[in-house]
């Protein structure tokens, strides 16, 4: 603990006026001074974080080198709320995460197929992000299933055809007959072909919605095609109030800097770093 920090927020306090101390002190009453840091702190990161990971995915410098499995998906899984409060990332359920698995084959065709699943968390093939709903809903459970695409490569026709098949085989598979969920499948990436645009904007339908389809046990899928600028949109639009009231508003090279320094192996090398050799 340095004196300067202390004397440093000493300052800061003692600069308030009488009703903000005042409601400072009724602020501590209630809540330990540790947690309000904390949760200014969060906001802080994720403020950061949408600020570089807009910045990472769409210049030019650096969007040809962020790949979806090394670098994408590390950044994503550490922060799951970028897709929404509601969503937590699932690690435990084993024989969830095996289906995904057996039909990864039909969402990436151009890997190799006969890869162990052993092999998929070790970096060759990664299975997709998977997020359960925490918000009850009776009886039915709520499934989020991400793909990701890498900043270079556009959203088609290919790619629509790729999510559409795999979620038809997951939503359908066996192993989920007997209960009741509902599923959401997001394909994300930077750009969205023409070749597709009209079939994910459909008059009377949510922007981004390609199909909605109802099972006989009382399931749903429905398919999303989105682009990252409308994910951080909505991300930054919910903490926007936030933001306002900590008056926090860093500049890109501010955001770039802190990501690199709190996820170090998850974003790619500044070119000019690395033509320069440092670190």
């Amino acid at each position: 603990e340095s004196p300067d920090d202390a004397l440093h927020v000493i300052a800061k306090v003692k600069g308030l006026d009488e009703d903000d101390i005042r409601a400072f002190r009724d602020l501590l009453d209630g809540t330990p001074l540790s947690r309000v840091v904390r949760a200014a702190t969060g906001i802080k990161h994720r403020i950061d974080f949408l600020l570089a990971l807009g910045e990472l995915l769409h210049s030019e410098e650096s969007r040809g080198d962020l790949l979806e499995r090394d670098h994408l998906h590390r950044l994503v899984e550490n922060n799951a709320w970028g897709f929404g409060n509601e969503w937590a990332l699932v690690r435990s359920e084993a024989g969830l995460i095996s289906v995904l698995r057996e039909h990864l084959r039909l969402l990436r065709p151009e890997e190799q197929p006969n890869v162990a699943s052993s092999d998929v968390d070790g970096g060759r093939r990664r299975v997709d992000l998977l997020f359960a709903g925490s918000i009850a809903e009776h009886r039915r459970r709520r499934r989020l299933v991400v793909e990701l695409k890498r900043a270079s490569v556009g959203l088609g026709l290919a790619e629509r055809t790729q999510i559409e098949t795999y979620a038809t085989a997951i939503a359908q598979s066996p192993r989920f007959q007997g209960e009741e969920v509902q599923w959401d499948f997001w394909l994300v990436g930077t750009t969205i072909e023409d070749s597709i645009s009209g079939s994910v904007n459909q008059k009377d339908s949510p922007p981004g919605l390609f199909a909605n389809n109802e099972m006989p046990n009382g399931s749903s899928y429905r398919i999303w095609v989105k682009s990252w600028s409308e994910v951080l949109a909505a991300s930054s639009e919910d903490i926007r109030f936030f933001q306002e009231e900590i008056e926090y508003d860093p500049d890109v090279a501010e955001a770039l800097s802190e990501i690199r320094r709190r996820f170090p192996d998850a974003v790619p090398p500044s070119r000019k770093h690395a033509e320069s050799g440092e670190e």
